[in-house]
Order: C-alpha cells, then sequence, then structure tokens
C-alpha cells in the first residue's frame, strides 16, 4: 500500500482514537477518589514544602525524608498551588508524563521508521495495561521513565544525524535529561543510560564515539542541572550523603534491606503481564531485529541498541534486591516502537501467518480474562468482600472482553484486510484497559477500606486549636494529607527513622506507647487516635483506656478519643 493511500487513515480513524485515549487518560486520573499510601507522600512532600517555603529539604509529616531527590515534588508543589489539595492535582502531572512518553515514542517511531509507525506506536504504549495504570497514580516511574527515553533516543539520533549542529543539539538533550532524571529518581538517570549506551559503543567497537559525544561539556551540563540540589541538601543536612547515596541507592541495590526483594523471573513475568493486550505480538516484533542486530551491528547498529536498551535494562532491574513492578517501564517504548514497525509492515504488505497467530494469541487473551470473572464466581462463589458495584462492573467487563474477543475470531477468520484489522486491535485495546479501570473498581473499594481519608473529613471541622491527632503502630500516608496538618506518630517510624534520628525536636511528634499512655491520661489534652482496629481491641486498656470511639465506617480502622464530643 502506497504512502498516499495510508495517508487517509491518519485523518480519520487513528487520529479519532488518539483523542479519545487522550480524554481517557485525563478524565480517569480523578476517578480514584482515594490516594492510597503508595502515592499519598507524594502528595503530602509538596504540601509540607508549600507551607514551610523549604523547597530544598523534602519532610514527611515535618521529618527530613530523603528517599528520593525533589523535582518531582517541586512540580507537585506548584500543582498543588495552582489546582488546590486533591486526587486530581496530585495525579495530573503523572498523566502528563505519561502522554509525553507516548509523544516521544511517536517521534522516535516516526524519524527512525516511518510516518504510520509515528501514529501506530504512542497508541500501542498508551493501551498497554501498565503504562495506562501507571498514568492514574501518583508514582515516580512516568516522569523518570519520559527523561530517560527522551536521553536514550537523543543519543541515538545523535549519532544518526549528519548536521553537526543537529547532533551538538540532541547531545546536549540527553546530557539535560539525564540529569532531570536524576533530580527525579536518583542515579538510575545516569546509571541506566551509561550502560545502554557504553555497551553498544563497546559490542560495534564505535571508540571514536568517545571522542564526538562531547563529553566534558555534557558532563557538565549534567552537573549544571542535577548538582546543585545534592550540594545544597548535604550543606543543610551533614548526614544526607550517606543515607542518600549509600543507604538509598547502593543498598537498596544490593542487599534487601528495604524488603522489596522477588525473584530473578520476577520482571519477565511482569514485562508479559504489564504490556498486555500487546503481548500477543512481541515474540514477531522482537524476531527480525534480534536476528539482524548482531550481523548489521558495524552498518546500522540501531537494532543492537535497541535490543541492548531492553535486555540490559530488564537484566539491571532483575539483579536489583530492591523490585516493584514499574520499575522496568522505560523499556515499553522501545517494545512498543518495535510492535508498531511490525504491524506497520503487515498494513503494507497484507497478512502473514505471524500476524495471524498474533490476532488469535490477543483474541485468546480477551476470551480467557473475559470467563475468568464468571468461573472463579460459579467454582468458588461470591468473595464476600465483593459488593454489588464491583459485581456488576465486573460482569459488564467480561461482557466488553468477550465481545472483543468473538470481533476479533470473526474478522481474522473472514479474511478482514490487515489496516482494517489493526484498527480494530487498537481499538479493542483501549477499550479494554479503559473498561478494567472504570468497571473494575475493586482497589478503589480496598482504598476506601483502608484510607484515612473519611477519617480526616470527620475530623477536620471538629479540630480545636490544641488537639492533637495520633496514628498508633502504622503511618497513614494519606492521613497528614486530608487533615491538611502533621499528625503524631506512635510506634511507627519505619521510613521516618532516618529523620527522626538526627533531629531531635522531632521526638515531640515521633513518640512511644509510654509517651501516649501519658498525654491520653491528661484531662487538658484532648486527643484523637486513629488507628488499626485489631490494635484497638487489643492495646486499648494499655496505651488509651477508656478511650471512645468517635468515628467507624467499618473498614480496618477505627478512630477513638480520650474526650467525649
Amino acid at each position: 500500500m502506497s504512502p498516499a493511500a495510508v495517508c487517509p487513515y491518519f485523518k480519520r480513524d487513528i487520529t479519532l482514537l488518539g483523542l479519545v485515549l487522550l480524554l481517557a487518560f485525563l478524565l480517569g486520573i480523578d476517578g480514584h477518589p482515594y490516594a492510597v499510601p503508595s502515592e499519598a507522600r507524594y502528595i503530602e512532600i509538596p504540601r509540607q514544602m508549600v507551607d514551610t517555603g523549604d523547597w530544598i529539604t523534602p519532610r514527611l509529616n515535618g521529618v527530613k525524608y530523603f528517599e528520593k531527590p525533589p523535582l518531582f515534588y517541586w512540580v507537585q508543589a506548584a500543582q498543588l498551588t495552582y489546582f488546590g489539595l486533591g486526587e486530581f492535582s496530585g495525579r495530573f502531572w503523572t498523566a502528563i508524563t505519561t502522554l509525553a512518553l507516548c509523544l516521544v515514542t511517536s517521534v522516535a517511531a516516526y524519524k527512525r521508521y516511518g510516518r504510520l509507525e509515528g501514529v501506530l506506536s504512542p497508541l500501542i504504549l498508551a493501551s498497554c495495561i501498565l503504562v495506562y495504570f501507571s498514568s492514574r497514580v501518583v508514582l515516580l516511574d512516568a516522569p523518570v521513565s519520559l527523561f530517560l527515553v527522551i536521553s536514550l533516543f537523543s543519543f541515538m539520533f545523535a549519532v544518526e544525524s549528519t548536521s553537526g549542529r543537529k547532533r551538538d543539539g540532541f547531545l546536549a538533550i540527553m546530557y539535560a535529561s539525564a540529569a532531570l532524571a536524576t533530580l527525579t529518581k536518583g542515579l538510575i538517570g545516569i546509571v541506566i543510560p551509561a550502560m545502554v549506551i557504553g555497551s553498544w559503543i563497546a559490542l560495534t567497537g564505535r571508540w571514536q564515539l568517545l571522542r564526538s559525544v562531547r563529553l566534558l561539556p555534557g558532563s557538565l551540563l549534567f552537573l549544571l542541572v542535577a548538582g546543585p540540589w545534592h550540594y545544597l541538601a548535604g550543606r543543610e543536612t551533614s548526614e544526607f550523603y550517606y543515607f542518600y547515596f549509600i543507604h538509598e541507592h547502593f543498598e537498596r541495590f544490593l542487599t534487601t534491606t528495604h524488603g522489596r526483594y522477588q525473584p530473578p523471573w520476577f520482571f519477565v513475568a511482569v514485562l508479559l503481564a504489564g504490556f498486555l493486550p500487546w503481548t500477543a505480538f512481541l515474540f514477531q516484533a522482537i524476531n527480525t531485529p534480534l536476528r539482524r542486530a548482531w550481523r548489521l551491528r558495524h552498518a546500522d547498529g540501531g537494532d543492537l541498541y535497541l535490543m541492548l536498551w531492553i535486555a540490559l535494562v530488564l537484566l539491571f532491574f532483575s539483579l536489583s534486591k530492591s523490585q516493584l513492578v514499574p520499575y522496568i517501564l522505560p523499556i515499553f517504548p522501545v517494545l512498543a516502537l518495535l510492535i508498531a514497525r511490525y504491524l506497520a509492515t503487515v498494513w503494507r504488505n497484507g497478512h502473514t501467518p505471524g500476524f495471524h497467530r498474533g490476532v488469535h494469541a490477543m483474541a485468546g487473551l480477551f476470551f480467557v480474562f473475559a470467563i475468568t470473572y464468571p468461573v472463579m464466581t460459579v467454582l468458588g462463589g461470591k468473595p464476600a468482600t465483593v459488593v454489588a458495584p464491583i459485581s456488576t462492573g465486573m460482569s459488564w467487563l467480561s461482557v466488553i472482553l468477550l465481545a472483543q474477543s468473538m470481533t476479533l475470531f470473526w474478522m481474522s477468520r473472514r479474511g478482514t484486510a490487515a489496516p482494517q484489522l489493526i484498527k480494530t486491535m487498537l481499538l479493542c485495546a483501549v477499550v479494554s484497559v479503559a473498561s478494567t479501570a472504570y468497571l473494575a473498581p475493586h482497589a478503589a473499594t480496598r482504598s476506601a477500606l483502608d484510607s484515612a481519608k473519611p477519617f480526616a473529613e470527620y475530623l477536620r471541622p471538629r479540630l480545636r486549636q490544641g488537639d492533637e491527632v495520633a496514628v498508633f503502630n502504622h503511618y497513614y500516608q494519606d492521613f497528614p494529607v486530608y487533615l491538611n496538618r502533621d499528625v503524631t506518630v506512635v510506634n511507627a517510624f519505619g521510613e521516618l527513622g532516618f529523620g527522626r534520628s538526627i533531629e531531635a525536636r522531632t521526638h515531640r511528634w515521633m513518640i512511644d506507647s509510654e509517651t501516649l499512655l501519658k498525654r491520653w491520661k491528661s484531662k487538658n489534652r484532648k486527643m484523637y487516635l486513629l488507628l488499626r482496629r485489631r490494635h484497638y481491641e487489643v492495646n486499648c486498656f494499655s496505651y488509651c483506656p477508656n478511650g471512645r470511639v468517635m468515628f467507624d465506617n467499618g473498614g480496618r480502622n477505627v478512630l477513638v478519643s480520650n474526650h467525649s464530643e
């Protein structure tokens, strides 16, 4: 099919699909009504920056918190100032950076392969289940992935540039993006680009590039962007360098100190599950570039570069002793680009046996997920935790997935033209991830049972000057967010332990059980205590005697007080 014949598809179906996906991203970020613990800290720390005016030292509940650099906090603080405190403002930057990641992938695919690949690749990336859901929670992985991807693509295009001016421009972007990634999530911002680029130069024997990649001015640019905060943070807190570099980087990677160790195959499973429903085309997309990567390493080298990007990032995080699902997000744009290349070839040249197998595999995946909930319901009965809205949503989701499965099987069997079949798959992928987000609200219901938001909403209008609010044996990261104030923490130092150990003044609100008991018995101090229901049942007579339950939403937590209303 000629480029002229392909062009109308851009102006109609696929462009419209892209706009629908954009709306799904932006409208969906406010759909989750609770800030879950994994994201609440990234709202609370910026709130404290705005309140205190201290933009150098991140603080969580008033305690120094150096687990991550501050770029994400700075952007979040600006959003909270503009939009106000809430889930939408907290998640806006994550959604925008995910969309930017899709746009960068589109530009890279267009520049390397062509216009059709430039349209298909962002739609494939955005409709991967891990990418879609990463856009809806406040985590650092989408922003750091954006900067890493920009840095790695910039090097590739710098090498391919024939103009010295363009090459220098791409190199400047590469160094600046690596610095921004470092300011977002630490040393991986420089380690991952250096690892991929250095391995590619060594394997292709292009050592002369070391003289043309502007190492000295590029390093100065990197330090100019990433260096000042690290210097100022170390000047403000002498213990910063050991905790930040040794504990949070080397010990996190080499030891199980952080309690996030997973087996070596963990990220392979994450890749296969997180790239759904496009996992069906992974083998076809990687097969050709993988076979010619080594053979053509001296002629082109682009395929080898992309293969190293995928393999080394996957290996790096697999070797780490601290592993979380979104860590491998930086390789998803490359996989989306390769699948887009494969599907574009099929689009232009017609069906191939591998393409039909992929269509059938995608249809089979939709079918398996469609029948999973009904089968589990029939075999095991409805779980007690499945309430009516969840049951209804899951039932509709099963119907949608089943319809998509049957549609793809039917279109493939009747020999539908490849462009129409590819567009249908794109539509099915977008609908499936969006439907899963909107119709399977189990996570939101679980958060409703765990969240401190209802307790904060109950307390805010009742608090008076001098009242003390505390949490017991568990630090609820979303409690200060919704309460809009710090809380006293009892026996739950955890990630706040470092900050508590270096600032004696924090001991006023980071206390032990004995101190709680003394304050609880004071007739002049009104205290509210949020704690797990099981802790209340076991410890109420020891540490909060005569405590009155002030609020109970039927979840895992209760709010008690030492005074009646």
